[in-house]
Formats: C-alpha cells, sequence, structure tokens
C-alpha cells in the first residue's frame, strides 16, 4: 500500500487495473467493453495495436485462478503486481486521479454500480494512494452524473411539451457540466 499518492502510472498498466475492474464480476458486459476501448485510445498512443497484448497478459494472469472463491483475491494481487511495476513500465504514464475516474466509468458503464467493482477500487485507491477525499469526491461526481443521465432519459420519454423538455434538458445539460468542470479540476490539482 501507498503511503502517498503516485502521481502517475504507466498507461499499459492503467488498462491492466482497469480491465481488472471489468473482470471483478467474473463477466466483462459489452458496455464495459466499449467503455474499456474508449478510454484505451485516449489513455494510449498505440492502444490499438498494445490492446490485445494487454487483455492476453491479464487474462493468462487471472487464468491461474481456479478457485473462484478466490477471484477477488487474484485481482487484487494482479492489481498490487502492476502497480508495483508502475514506475518502469513505458513512457506514457496517466496521471492517477485520471485513472480513478477511468475506473468509475468502467464501474458505471454497465448503469450497475455493484459491491464487488466498490471494493475493488477501494483497494486500488488505498495502493496507489490516493486520498480517501477526493476518491470519495470523484465518485460522488460520477454517481450524480449518472442520476442526471437517468433523469434525462426519463424526460426524454415523457409527454410534455417540446419546451418544457429543451428547458428541463438545458438545465439538466449544464448542471453536469459544472460537475464535470469540478472533477477536471479536480483530477489537474
Amino acid at each position: 500500500m501507498a503511503d502517498k499518492e503516485m502521481v502517475s502510472i504507466y498507461s499499459e498498466g492503467a488498462m491492466k487495473l482497469i480491465y481488472y475492474m471489468m473482470a471483478v464480476d467474473g463477466e466483462i458486459q459489452n458496455e464495459e467493453a466499449e467503455e474499456y476501448d474508449s478510454i484505451g485510445r485516449e489513455l494510449m498512443n498505440f492502444y490499438e495495436k498494445n490492446r490485445t497484448g494487454i487483455i492476453k497478459d491479464c487474462n493468462t494472469f487471472l487464468a491461474q485462478c481456479k478457485d473462484k472463491d478466490k477471484w477477488f483475491d487474484t485481482l487484487v494481487e494482479g492489481a498490487s503486481k502492476v502497480i508495483q511495476d508502475a514506475p518502469m513500465g513505458g513512457t506514457e504514464f496517466v496521471p492517477v486521479r485520471v485513472l480513478i475516474w477511468d475506473l468509475l466509468t468502467i464501474a458505471y458503464s454497465d448503469k450497475d454500480y455493484r459491491p464487488e467493482e466498490k471494493k475493488l477500487l477501494d483497494v486500488m485507491v488505498e495502493m496507489l494512494g490516493v486520498d480517501k477525499a477526493i476518491y470519495l469526491e470523484l465518485e460522488s461526481s460520477m454517481l450524480t452524473i449518472f442520476d442526471i443521465e437517468k433523469e434525462l432519459e426519463w424526460i426524454k420519454q415523457t409527454d410534455r411539451s417540446y419546451q418544457t423538455i429543451e428547458t428541463m434538458v438545458n438545465e439538466l445539460a449544464d448542471r453536469k457540466n459544472v460537475i464535470l468542470d469540478s472533477v477536471h479540476k479536480l483530477m489537474t490539482m
């Protein structure tokens, strides 16, 4: 466990941690895989070239787990190994707070933030030395954005007038932008 917050982690390691987050519940949903690829393209210059190797490395490590009761422990061990290797893994780096946001994005991508995802994220946050208050602020912001998106979906399906719907949609979009701006500031502090 880190004594102080790591500043950054190599991008390939970040993608491995994100993959472990997707795998924590035992299956990878389509929404998670699509979000994974989107994040990978943002974090790595040559993501498409490296994608298969990253996933193969993760799956090879995870295949060592023969006991389903030890699945979570295996994921934690894999995450720990990635984080221990963080300073020597490559030339492209990701700020740790950006990684935490991306892990939250993956956890919420299938619209179901499961207890095992939260538990793994809590462990990773501790390993990376991220201040708990910052993590909780990022998590709260993600939850608020998730709620705004659910409200947007509901509003668009109502039978209210176009003008009323448009006003509400614009208000929610403004709220979402304010939250995203504060998240951006928090990630770059």
